[in-house]
């Protein structure tokens, strides 16, 4: 998604199990192959990964698994506002894996799509209660993961739609023309209606009067004759 930046700082809140951070590491290394990956484990405060952020921030990006952290001056940020120290602090795109941070500021991810989530849960529970069918299999994380950016991020740090998967949901996508300037274009494409009905019916009309001179100078013309 991003060509031009080659450097993860990733930001990991682990549990302490050496071995589940061992495979942590290993997985995130083999999804950014050619990638200079710098970890960051339990970035509880901001202090931690300051130097890393400042380092080449045209060059880096930031993967988050990581709820929030103190910042330098001491306040806890969560959610909105600890993406935001991120992404305004250093001037560098965020990647997350919960869609619902979608519009705090994280650029995109992979991640749980609440809506797909909650459509599947509901035909599933309408099914057990109509049809008293258990489902085949029940619901799995992994299976409703679902790619997710924001458009106007995405551009701001030198990426394009282009670059990401098909089925990717995005938002703040630019409007069309035509819905930017729908209640300006509306009237006028009906006033122009109006008009060009006019215009074919005087054309009509005219044609019609011309014929009928046609007709009357030939009648003329014979009773002349006569």
């Amino acid at each position: 998604v991003f060509p031009k930046r080659n450097r993860a700082v990733v930001l990991i809140r682990t549990s302490g199990e050496e071995q589940q951070v061992l495979e942590a590491k290993r997985s995130i290394n083999d999804a950014l192959p050619g990638r200079e990956v710098l970890f960051v484990l339990d970035p509880g405060r901001q202090e931690l990964a300051d130097p890393l952020l400042r380092e080449a921030p045209d060059r880096t990006f930031v993967v988050s698994f990581n709820p929030g952290w103190y910042d330098l001056g001491g306040s806890y940020l969560a959610a909105k506002d600890y993406v935001r120290s991120i992404v305004d602090g250093y001037n560098v795109p965020v990647i997350e894996y919960l869609q619902t941070s979608l519009g705090s500021g994280i650029v995109g991810g992979v991640g749980l799509s609440p809506t797909r989530w909650g459509n599947t849960a509901a035909d599933m529970a309408l099914g057990l209660v109509f049809d008293g069918k258990e489902p085949e299999h029940w619901m799995r994380v992994s299976s409703f993961a679902t790619p997710f950016a924001d458009y106007r991020l995405l551009t701001r740090f030198g990426s394009s739609p282009s670059l990401l998967p098909p089925d990717t949901e995005l938002i703040n996508k630019p409007q069309s023309i035509w819905i930017r300037y729908q209640r300006f274009l509306q009237p006028l494409l009906a006033a122009l209606a109006v008009a060009l009905a006019y215009l074919a019916f005087r054309a009509i009309a005219k044609r019609r009067e011309s014929r009928l001179l046609v007709e009357a100078n030939t009648r003329l013309e014979r009773e002349v004759a006569d």
